[in-house]
């Protein structure tokens, strides 16, 4: 988990860089290590993921991500309209 959590972190830093095509490739390796029974990690790192996409023009992962954060928040018990 400490993986997940460092990977974040660079993204995060990669982010206030602006170096986004590399905070994607970051967060995407993180988001592989989380393991499929923690939607708590995997909702808000996917927003990220969605947010950083749609900002290098990739609207259609975005849009994947996006589904990915809300089937995560759903798993928590959160409700999306």
């Amino acid at each position: 988990m400490r993986r997940v959590e460092a990977l974040t972190l660079l993204a995060l830093v990669r982010t206030a860089d602006d170096s986004f095509l590399d905070a994607i490739g970051v967060l995407q390796r993180a988001l592989d290590d989380v393991p499929a029974d923690t939607a708590g990690l995997r909702a808000p790192m996917s927003v990220m993921l969605s947010w950083l996409q749609l900002n290098v023009g990739r609207p259609v992962a975005a849009a994947a991500s996006a589904e990915d954060a809300v089937t995560a928040a759903e798993q928590l018990g959160c409700r999306v309209c």
